[in-house]
């Protein structure tokens, strides 16, 4: 009896070490340190340099998030997209971020993967689709900036070409349309019907008389430029809704001897466009965020993957990262931003 009563602390002091060990080792599989990283695979729209700081920041998430990640790139074929897309489910990666070339066309298909596997769109959504989030711009709004640029550069009026990589991706309708809205001083009307390509949209004071549309092929964008301006009718305004489309539309205007004569916005900040803005050949540019879209959808996905995505998810399915313009007055510090956010991980 005597030498029981000596154990029981002995025993009691394991069952106490038994206990935390187990409780340390579940703490530990709920977080995934006994699990393998997961998988998440990036699918670009395009090769353009559009692309590069969204792989930088997916990257920069997938090591503070412990996630392996693949990228997989396009040349802007749907169908080579769809099928990259249709491999990767096959092979049951934890998660797929992807920038879907046809909103409504490939929904189906993105539906049917994301019954298996947590599906993000970022940069261009689709609705339809039923993905797990959209994260990105609200491209709508994105276009109605680029037309209040257009007013600022031109108080008086005057005609507008719109330069578009395409119209299928909702991005593309959606930015187009907002131009359009905001030079017809429209009321906010983010569902209204995509316009037609091939009338004359006349405002109070400014004319959209074209969308030259190039299937995201820069060399394409800029020969639309050209064919324009050999016409004889150079418009007073082209505004550039794709990475690439500004630089072609300066390349096209310093060839024709017109880089004065026409006022140009464009979209994003490529190197390029960066160079135009310092140099006067572009008023300024819309400029998305695809860094963040990159690090968010990847840091969703790997959360998701560990169980607490939907704990972090907004309500409306959308991570909304707004553009902002960037002109002669703040590109200086806009460098700044880049050269730092290019040397190591930074969130926001």
């Amino acid at each position: 009896m005597a030498k029981n009563a000596r154990n029981a602390p002995r025993l009691f002091l394991w069952l106490i070490v038994l206990v935390l060990v187990v409780a340390t080792g579940v703490t530990l599989w709920r977080t995934g340190a006994f699990r393998a990283p997961p998988s998440i695979a990036l699918v670009p729209a395009d090769n353009t340099p559009y692309w590069e700081d969204a792989i930088l920041g997916a990257r920069h998430a997938a090591e503070r998030y412990n996630a392996v990640l693949t990228v997989h790139k396009v040349g802007g074929d749907e169908q080579t997209q769809s099928s990259i897309l249709r491999d990767l489910a096959a092979e049951r990666v934890s998660g797929i971020a992807v920038s879907p070339l046809h909103a409504n066309r490939q929904a189906l298909l993105l539906r049917e993967i994301g019954l298996k596997i947590p599906v993000v769109t970022l940069d261009s959504d689709s609705p339809l689709s039923g993905r797990m989030c959209f994260v990105g711009a609200d491209n709508y709004t994105a276009g109605r900036q680029c037309g209040e640029l257009v007013r600022e550069a031109l108080p008086e009026g005057g005609s507008v070409v719109i330069a578009v990589g395409s119209m299928d991706k909702a991005n593309g309708q959606l930015r187009r349309q907002g131009v359009i809205d905001e030079l017809l001083e429209r009321s906010f009307g983010p569902g209204r019907p995509v316009e037609p390509m091939n009338v004359i949209l006349q405002g109070p004071g400014h004319t959209v008389t074209a969308t030259l549309v190039d299937d995201t092929n820069p060399a394409q964008a800029k020969a639309n430029i050209a064919a324009l301006l050999a016409s004889g009718d150079p418009p007073d305004c082209i505004v550039g809704l794709y990475s690439y489309n500004g630089p072609a539309a300066v390349e096209a205007l310093t060839e024709a001897g017109a880089i004065d004569d026409v006022v140009v916005i464009g979209f994003d900040y490529t190197d390029a466009t960066l160079a135009a803005i310092e140099a006067g050949h572009i008023y300024a540019s819309m400029a998305q965020d695809p860094y963040n879209y990159g690090y968010h959808a990847v840091r969703l996905l790997a959360e998701e993957a560990r169980g607490k995505g939907h704990a972090i998810l907004p309500m409306n399915g959308i991570i909304d990262i707004r553009c902002f313009p960037i002109n002669a007055d703040n590109i200086e510090n806009f460098r700044a931003k880049i050269v730092k956010r290019r040397s190591g991980p930074v969130e926001g």
